[in-house]
Formats: C-alpha cells, structure tokens, sequence
C-alpha cells in the first residue's frame, strides 16, 4: 500500500490513528503488524509471501501492532490503533505492508481496508 502525506511547506504530518477492515468476520488469529516504510517494499510470491530482509533499513518507525476484534454489523471485522500524535511523524511518500501476527488463514477473495488519520 502506498500513501503519500505532506504538511504545509514540506513540514510532517502526524499519524493519529489507522483503522483497519477486514471484510470476513472471523477474528481468529486476526492480530497484524503494520509497517510503515520510506521505500517500496519487496515480498516473495506476492500476497501471503515472506517478506524479503533488505526492507529493514527502509523502516519509519517501530512497527504498529493492530488487533482486528470487534465485529461490524455487515459481517467484517474492524481495529483501529490509536497513536500518540508526537510520536509518528512522516512526510513524502509512505509504503506499508500488513504482517499476520499469527497462523492467520484468509478468507476466499478476502478484502482488507486501512484508513490512516494525519494532521498536520
């Protein structure tokens, strides 16, 4: 996933919080680190790959952890993590991978949707 942030005259934004939707409603082993990078990321096979090492050097910040619990009435799941506002700037383009925490096992056709909140 890719996201492009930038504040009045090239100043940081702030991440706030990051929702994340998932459009199964199974939470078993629903439990996600979010990484929020400065380069593109590289990941063998595609979706469900390893991710590739050399991604470490590109890392924002420490990685976000994120437990999708709470059921929505349409049949999905929902989280949302809430960060203390001094704590992650970024500024310029921002990539992210989602890690499964855990033996997480996706659902056919599985869709899964961020919503960040910035201010700047």
């Amino acid at each position: 996933m890719t996201f492009s942030f930038s504040g009045a005259g090239g100043a940081p934004i702030w991440l706030r919080s990051v929702t994340m939707r998932k459009s199964q409603a199974s939470i078993t082993n629903a439990n996600f680190r979010l990484w929020f990078l400065s380069a593109a990321p590289t990941v063998t096979n595609g979706d469900n790959g390893a991710i590739a090492g050399t991604f470490l050097s590109t890392v924002l910040f420490e990685p976000v952890l994120l437990d999708v619990v709470a059921l929505l009435t349409g049949g999905g799941a929902i989280g949302t993590s809430v960060f203390d506002v001094e704590m992650l700037p970024l500024r310029g383009p921002c990539y992210m991978l989602v890690e499964a925490m855990g033996a997480y096992a996706p659902a056919n056709a599985e869709v899964f949707t961020l919503e960040v909140v910035a201010h700047s």
